[in-house]
């Protein structure tokens, strides 16, 4: 379905169905021109970037080739020629260590390059559930008031469903 709407924009596109492993080893070799992938945990950049930035060398979706640059200091890999993506990549670097305002400014940052390059085509936007809105039955009983809702708490378990119970 997809595939069938980037036609219209003017994107062509072959959908092959990949077992997880070999499209693990076709990414890792730069073999894959684009892949579809989930999104997971870049509503915390700098706790899961590697969907959005090439910084994961191990399992990136963006360029392995310039993930194995970016994570090895330049030694290895290939520096990238775009000087959005190296701009990206140093204010992502300079991040670590910043104090929070700072940080908070870096990333949103690094996201206006995001967005602004498109590196990546995102799909489906982030769940409300990012901005803390919860849906619980009245009849789910000893569910926390608050709790963390991202995928580095591992949405639900952080609220320890295990104690849940029905009234």
């Amino acid at each position: 379905m997809i595939v069938q709407q980037w036609q219209d924009i003017g994107i062509a596109g072959d959908v092959k169905v990949l077992e997880r492993g070999l499209a693990s080893t076709r990414i890792r070799n730069d073999q894959q021109q684009v892949l579809m992938w989930t999104n997971i945990g870049t509503d915390q950049l700098f706790l899961n970037p590697r969907y959005v930035l090439p910084v994961d060398p191990g399992f990136g979706v963006t360029s392995t080739a310039i993930s194995r640059w970016y994570a090895s200091n330049g030694e290895t890999g290939t520096k990238p020629v775009e000087p959005e993506m190296l701009q990206a990549l140093q204010l992502f670097r300079d991040a670590a260590g910043k104090p929070d305002k700072q940080r908070d400014a870096t990333v949103q940052q690094i996201w206006k390059l995001i967005v602004e390059q498109q590196w990546g085509i995102g799909l489906v936007g982030q769940s409300p559930a990012i901005m803390g809105v919860r849906v619980v039955s009245e009849r789910l009983q000893n569910v926390p008031d608050r709790t963390c809702i991202s995928q580095h708490c591992r949405t639900p378990g952080g609220a320890r469903p295990e104690q849940w119970y029905f009234k």
